[in-house]
């Protein structure tokens, strides 16, 4: 796709935290989280359209992954608030059993926040020109191939840590290009 004919955005999700979702709100990337930072930057480089601008979530863990490739195209990210996790109404020792039943559920169970969460999400992806790398989080690698491939449920794929996911805008309208690498593996 050409950038004249619309967006192209690369949804890279963070690499491995140095601490699990439940222990610690903002942890920064462990040693294998680092290299898996690296790994992405090389993967956008190889791009055949390599993004031209960076978004990152405010968390650490995703501003670390974003930071190699943002040295290497001598840029600042700019950090927007509407990349950032999935918000947990709960506290932070009960996240870890929060998050895996909020894994079985479907979108359209979801209260009001979450709703109102994705729904930004989504505009705001649809709102953005040219190409773009977005370092975010498993989950909202979800909620959008979710809407995108019309799955009803909150967990439709398993996007590895570093892994990038590529979508385009044109017209407003968010497609799906392609699905970056999947494990199995827990949301930490």
């Amino acid at each position: 796709m050409n950038v004249a004919d619309g967006t192209i955005i690369y949804l890279v999700r963070h690499g491995e935290a140095a601490a699990k979702w439940g222990d610690n709100p903002d942890p920064g990337l462990s040693e294998l989280g680092a290299r898996q930072a690296l790994a992405a930057a090389d993967i956008l480089r190889s791009m055949s359209l390599p993004p031209a601008h960076i978004i990152t979530s405010p968390l650490r863990r995703a501003r670390e992954t974003a930071a190699p490739y943002a040295m290497q195209l001598g840029k600042t990210p700019t950090v927007d608030p509407v990349f950032r996790e999935l918000p947990s109404p709960v506290a932070l020792d009960q996240r870890a059993q929060w998050i895996q039943s909020f894994m079985t559920q479907r979108w359209n169970e979801q209260n009001e926040d979450i709703t109102r969460w994705r729904s930004i999400l989504l505009q705001q992806l649809t709102q953005l020109t040219g190409s773009v790398a977005i370092f975010t989080h498993f989950v909202v690698i979800n909620a959008v191939v979710a809407h995108v491939m019309d799955c009803p449920d909150t967990l439709c794929v398993m996007p590895a840590n570093g892994s990038v996911f590529t979508f385009a805008v044109t017209d407003g309208v968010l497609s799906h290009v392609h699905s970056g690498t999947q494990q199995a593996s827990v949301v930490n």
